[in-house]
């Protein structure tokens, strides 16, 4: 157990963190003592002493099925700086560096960390990592053919022991998310570990220049392949992503207007093809117009569900106006700007298995327009063609059908020619796409003051 003021060491398992915020817990179950609980005494052999003792670490390796490696990495701020080496309980400096008993000197594993998962690797072919985590970390011994596992368990609270056993035992199907991204080295981040502790007035100067790319938007901007993306977590079952829709309609204003109203939803089908029960976490990012300067996707929302074995959901995001809008530093004000967009969903920032393109405002007029047979967009250009496209909105349905039959592959497109009459009559711009086979939607027809046709339309498209 970490026992110290403000939880103000690293000595033992870490389930919290330390600082002025600090508190301490009624009990603690230790992850020692839940795998016992488990598989008994005699069936453990604990080396307890191991981070730097590594032949012993190795001897218990090669005698055991399975060895499970805890490395914590700890971090605080009040109590344990060296300024403050008077506080009682502050005298466990973390890797025997007297400087540091605070805030982290580098973005390793603390206590010998990384030394003593190859150690015990070295022995064990079965070996498991399980990483108490205040932050990133680097990983070197990732590759490693012999760690089977990793489990981020972070730092996981009184019942450490039993969420832990949970999860290695499979009473429970995992479903956590990493919220930041996991590096292959420490130089793809953009910020770099201050290791000289300064105390005022002398303190460093931090510049963030990197803006609006944090984490995992730094990454994606710089074309930087991390070692586990923003969003990343596994499962003991899988799932299969399809059928992304995108419907709604906006025109742009100069503000964002009222924020809680919805202007777009995007939903897709989330299959659980696996055998077991599982809880998928669905995750939306959107892709603004090059031109305004954005990173290439943020994140806008998630949804997160139980799913039993072979069944489907149909995972839901609503957009409003501040979703989309960008910040105009003139103005002072969220803006929603006309353009094109891209929907993304899947499992985390880097697996984006679906995506569909929407527009705000009108499409821009053109001599012709692509369409995609994956992605059928349907706007009003302008509102002289209002008239014209509510006349001939019915030959519009029939005849398109006869059009996208002529591309059964996902990467042919269509040419339209802007005078004639494949538009939907909605001016400032009214969307639909989806994936797999086009279809007409019911809010087209009211929008032009036409009556959505009772029974079976299929035979429409």
């Amino acid at each position: 157990l970490n026992w110290s003021p403000f939880q103000g060491s690293n000595v033992g398992t870490m389930a919290i963190g330390w600082g002025s915020g600090g508190s301490f817990f009624p009990y603690l179950i230790d992850p020692l003592q839940a795998i016992r609980e488990v598989v008994g005494t005699e069936n453990v052999i604990p080396v307890l002493d191991g981070d730097w003792n590594l032949p012993a670490a190795e001897a218990a390796a090669a005698s055991a099925d399975v060895a499970i490696v805890f490395i914590n990495v700890m971090s605080g701020e009040e109590c344990c700086f060296p300024c403050r080496l008077d506080v009682p309980g502050c005298t466990y400096p973390i890797d025997n560096n007297p400087k540091q008993f605070g805030d982290r000197m580098n973005m390793s594993a603390q206590h010998n960390g990384d030394n003593l998962i190859n150690a015990v690797a070295s022995r064990n072919p079965n070996t498991i990592v399980v990483m108490h985590l205040t932050g990133q970390i680097l990983m070197p011994w990732s590759n490693n053919d012999n760690v089977k596992a990793i489990l981020h368990a972070a730092i996981p609270g009184q019942e450490s022991g039993h969420s832990l056993t949970d999860i290695l035992f499979g009473y429970v199907n995992p479903s956590g998310r990493l919220v930041y991204t996991i590096a292959q080295q420490q130089s793809d981040y953009p910020a770099q570990v201050l290791t000289e502790w300064a105390p005022r007035p002398g303190a460093p100067q931090v510049d963030y220049s990197e803006g609006l790319n944090v984490d995992y938007r730094w990454f994606d901007t710089n074309n930087i392949q991390p070692l586990y993306e923003f969003g990343f977590g596994l499962s003991y079952t899988t799932f299969v992503y399809s059928n992304i829709r995108v419907s709604g309609y906006a025109d742009p204003t100069p503000d964002g207007k009222d924020s809680s109203v919805v202007i777009y939803t995007i939903t897709a089908s989330i299959l659980n093809n696996g055998t077991r029960d599982g809880e998928e976490v669905a995750q939306l990012y959107i892709g603004f117009p090059p031109a305004l300067g954005e990173p290439p996707r943020v994140l806008r929302g998630f949804d997160k569900q139980m799913i039993g074995a072979g069944r489907s959901y149909v995972a839901t995001f609503n957009l409003t106006s501040i979703d989309l809008s960008v910040w105009d530093i003139p103005t002072s004000k969220w803006v929603l700007n006309a353009g094109q967009y891209v929907a993304y969903v899947g499992p985390s920032s880097r697996k984006l298995p679906l995506s569909a393109t929407f527009w705000l405002g009108p499409i821009p007029t053109s001599t012709t327009t692509a369409f995609s047979a994956t992605t059928a967009v349907f706007s009003a250009t302008t509102a002289g063609n209002l008239a014209e496209t509510t006349s001939q909105l019915a030959a519009h349905v029939t005849t398109t059908a006869n059009l996208y039959a002529t591309s059964s592959v996902a990467s042919s497109t269509l040419a339209r020619s802007t005078s004639t009459t494949y538009h939907a009559a909605v001016t400032g711009g009214f969307i639909t796409a989806t994936t797999g086979e086009p279809r007409p939607d019911p809010d087209i027809y009211s929008k032009v003051g036409l009556t959505w046709p009772d029974g079976d339309v299929s035979n429409l498209w």
